[in-house]
């Protein structure tokens, strides 16, 4: 993690996740945009908080996907300075945290690993990990919040398709 000025604009912090993307090859970033268009005001925190889910859930690695967006969520609520930007961050989150459980929706058992342990999440069964449902509990939330206040990086989701 890279230490820089805590009181970073929205459009200085989400420049820089582009520019990170980009040096990691990605060519699209869909959840940078849907977080520039909830501090924009050009969409609200519960229609971004439903295209967030459907953008992490449209990946089959999906647990590193939700990493990644967790990770920036707590990167932008310790790196913004503008309250109205953090108040922003703030609804987006507890509208994740309002979205209804997510279920698996394959035929298939879906194997995961979440921090060194193993789940067998069963067809139509509620995604949980840790003890937490991905979005109503945040799982890794507080986790990742706290590596990030200690200068860690967060990023130990990984998952295993079978």
């Amino acid at each position: 993690m890279e230490i820089i000025d805590p009181r970073f604009s929205y459009q200085d912090f989400l420049e820089l996740a582009y520019a990170r993307r980009k040096d990691r090859g990605e060519e699209e970033a869909p959840f940078i945009d849907i977080l520039k268009d909830v501090f924009e005001d050009t969409t609200q925190p519960d229609e971004a908080a439903n295209q967030l889910s459907s953008f992490v859930f449209s990946h089959d690695d999906f647990l590193s996907i939700y990493s990644e967006v967790l990770s920036t969520i707590v990167d932008a609520a310790h790196q913004l300075s503008e309250e109205d930007d953090l108040h922003k961050l703030a609804n987006l989150v507890l509208e994740l945290s309002r979205l209804e459980y997510v279920r698996n929706n394959s035929a298939d058992t879906l194997h995961l690993s979440f921090k060194g342990k193993d789940y067998a999440i069963a067809p139509g069964q509620v995604i949980e990990v840790d003890h937490g449902k991905i979005w109503s509990d945040l799982p890794h939330f507080t986790t990742c919040f706290g590596q990030d206040m200690q200068g860690t990086l967060c990023s130990d989701l990984h998952t295993h398709l079978h």
